[in-house]
């Protein structure tokens, strides 16, 4: 079983943009994530709450999100909103991990050329595709951020302050 999955957990991944969240789910056991849809954010509340519903349909047992490093290590200023929508996410009782997720988009193209044949059509949103790629990374044990990497959640405001 790949580091960081807990056997028969079913999982919600999220690759949280701006203006779009990509949805995916799967589980441990299968080993295999889907993607499920692509939501345009509306506010923080708002999304938080179909994130909420999503979870709850699922039966999930923990939220992945994509942690958008930049390709040094660092943490850049979407990943520290990323950071501040997680800690909503988790003060709203949903237990949440990270996976690096670094190329997430690229490989999501990948796979939708690979699948239809050409590329995505321009403004064609594949945020789900992504979020696909993400809790697949998560479950295969190749994208995990152990916990004692993961950026403090409980700092998030402080962190998004730094040069954000």
């Amino acid at each position: 079983m790949p580091h960081g999955t807990i056997p028969n957990v079913r999982y919600l991944g999220l690759d949280i943009g701006d203006r779009w969240i990509g949805l995916a789910a799967g589980d441990a056991a299968s080993g295999i994530a889907s993607p499920l849809r692509t939501m345009r954010r509306s506010s923080l509340q708002a999304d938080v709450a179909v994130v909420r519903r999503a979870y709850e349909h699922e039966g999930a047992g923990a939220v992945v999100i994509g942690l958008p490093y930049n390709m040094d290590g660092s943490l850049g200023p979407q990943a520290r909103r990323t950071l501040r929508f997680v800690d909503v996410l988790r003060r709203a009782g949903l237990d949440a991990v990270f996976c690096d997720e670094r190329l997430s988009s690229v490989e999501a193209e990948e796979y939708v050329v690979a699948m239809r044949g050409r590329r995505p059509r321009p403004g064609e949103r594949i945020d789900h595709v992504a979020a696909a790629v993400i809790l697949q990374d998560y479950l295969d044990g190749t994208g995990h951020v152990d916990a004692s990497d993961a950026p403090d959640v409980s700092d998030a405001p402080a962190v998004a302050r730094e040069g954000a």
